[in-house]
């Protein structure tokens, strides 16, 4: 088993180093095409890349590829007839069929059965009998001879300079060249941080990449937030539904990708409301994936491992939702920016560096619920932010706080309805679950009342008690009432041990008499529930209740 290990890490590491030089050569071969580009001459890469963004299904269809689903093909080569060629707008292709190897078509690391290139590959291999020869691609792509490039280029500067200088590099992936076969060394005077003017920024239509139209953008970075049992988890499972499905959410088009739920805790109740929205939409979503743990977006070995995650059960999902911001914050601090950063880079470099939206379902500040708890850094590094309140009827609102590059939709109306799963429990009773259907009608979210200084206090204390000794919520509470993923209860005794020491009262008698005048208020307020002498955050609706009311109404 140990040589085992050793085999695996000897052969990680070699990996490594391979990638570290293929980057390396990459980089050499962007900056040396950029260098001619800059001296008026093309850049053919790039122009193979436009060529084949115009043309995606065209070129393949005429080379013999048969199209199963987006992104997956079936080769020429292939025998089996499964769609084992996979393949990006931009160019980027990995294929399973052995016989692609076998034929010579792109590249492969020794012992792999697998292959790999990009458009440049396929138009070698296809257009030039696999020869790779800069010429005949800036002859493919031009529809112009080597002789004429030069003499265009020529015109623009003096002749003689021209031509002794024209010595176009062959531009392959992690290769670069000149007509010696010598490999460039680097530009050491070139920067890496570049300009553009303004004219090439606008050269192309860049229109909203919609996920769900008007709402959120692919590759956004958002986030939803709310007070606990404001229902924020169950708009994001919802959202995430539909555009696994691709249907339209509250009557918005969604663009339809695998989704990844990262759940913090709670999986049974995940598994009760997915249930609820498979009744509610008549469907399974095979295309949404849940995590069986939290992870931790300050710790760059736990993100490292769901980002493997994803690339193994689903590639280049559409979006990654984190439920919540808390669960899956590991060790770090909330309040700190530094902390933050650090997560916000994790985010950018394992998940929406795969072209994903990512969105954050986070809590409401400890005294607002107007902004969400925490650093402010976190509300400044997002693209688009929305709010979650509910009212004492179980109606919800949905409102945007922040959208950077698009204008700020209405907001989003919901209901929380009751949904019996078919399922009965070890008494025969009908287990059921909740959801968010789309509401139409007014919707009072009630008039404001402030907490006095101390019971502002007193509901501190509420927050710090769970932090430290907060627990799953039992069996006899899940059956009552129903929790968010993450949600914790405590005992009366945890909470009431944080507050006698800040209050003013001399004698425990006295501070009794004020923490049990100030629970009662915050329960009246619906700042907090008790039920078994557990408490939490925030006012739930009794599972019963609701059944009574459904059975009444109907």
């Amino acid at each position: 088993m140990k040589a085992f290990s050793e085999q695996i890490a000897l052969k990680k590491n070699q990996f490594a180093q391979e990638e570290m030089i293929r980057q390396e050569q990459t980089e050499l071969s962007r900056i040396r095409v950029e260098d001619f580009a800059s001296s008026g001459r093309k850049d053919y890469y790039a122009m193979a890349e436009e060529l084949f963004t115009d043309n995606y299904g065209q070129l393949l269809i005429g080379w013999g590829f048969t199209n199963v689903s987006k992104g997956k093909w079936v080769s020429p080569h292939s025998g089996s007839g499964k769609p084992g060629f996979n393949i990006k707008p931009s160019g980027k292709w990995f294929s399973h069929h052995g016989s692609d190897k076998e034929a010579g078509l792109g590249k492969s690391k020794d012992g792999d059965s697998d292959s790999f290139g990009d458009i440049c590959d396929l138009l070698y291999f296809f257009e030039n009998d696999n020869v790779e020869d800069i010429v005949f691609l800036a002859d493919f792509l031009t529809g112009t001879t080597d002789n004429q490039r030069k003499q265009e280029y020529a015109e623009k500067k003096s002749l003689d300079e021209a031509l002794d200088e024209f010595n176009l590099p062959v531009v392959l992936e992690g290769i670069v060249a000149n007509d010696d076969n010598q490999v460039l060394k680097p530009n050491k005077n070139k920067p890496v941080f570049t300009l553009i003017d303004s004219t090439q920024l606008t050269a192309r239509k860049r229109s909203n990449d919609w996920l769900v139209k008007g709402v959120l953008e692919c590759n956004n970075f958002g986030m939803i937030f709310g007070e606990p049992a404001s229902g924020k988890s169950l708009i994001a499972i919802d959202m995430a539904y539909c555009i696994s499905k691709g249907s339209s959410w509250n009557g918005h088009v969604t663009r339809q990708g695998n989704v990844v739920y990262v759940a913090g805790e709670g999986f049974t109740g995940l598994s009760r409301r997915v249930r609820a929205l498979d009744i509610t939409y008549k469907t399974t979503a095979e295309n949404l994936f849940f995590s069986e743990m939290p992870t931790s977006l300050t710790d760059t070995d736990s993100v490292k491992a769901v980002a493997e995650a994803i690339l193994a059960f689903c590639p280049e999902p559409v979006l990654v939702v984190i439920d919540t911001l808390h669960r899956n914050f590991g060790t770090g601090d909330e309040n700190s920016a530094g902390d933050f950063g650090t997560a916000t880079n994790h985010i950018d470099k394992y998940f929406r560096s795969t072209g994903a939206a990512v969105l954050l379902v986070h809590h409401s500040g400890h005294s607002s619920r107007d902004r969400s708890r925490g650093s402010s850094s976190i509300k400044a590094a997002l693209d688009v932010e929305y709010s979650i309140v509910k009212n004492d009827r179980s109606q919800v609102s949905m409102t945007c706080t922040k959208s950077k590059d698009f204008d700020e939709p209405e907001p989003e109306n919901f209901k929380i309805v009751e949904v019996e799963l078919g399922w009965t429990d070890e008494d025969g009773d009908e287990i059921t679950s909740v959801t968010v259907e789309p509401y139409n009608g007014y919707m009072s979210m009630g008039r404001k009342r402030d907490l006095s200084a101390q019971n502002k206090e007193i509901l501190e204390m509420l927050t710090r008690a769970i932090n430290s000794h907060g627990v799953q919520p039992t069996s006899e509470l899940t059956a009552e009432f129903s929790f968010d993923v993450d949600e914790l209860v405590v005992k009366t005794e945890h909470w009431r041990e944080k507050v006698y020491p800040i209050l003013s009262q001399d004698n425990n008698d006295a501070k009794r008499q004020a923490f049990n005048r100030g629970t009662n208020k915050l329960k009246e307020l619906r700042k907090v529930q008790m039920y078994d002498d557990y408490w939490w955050l925030g006012h739930k609706e009794q599972l019963s209740s609701l059944i009574f009311a459904v059975h009444k109404d109907g």
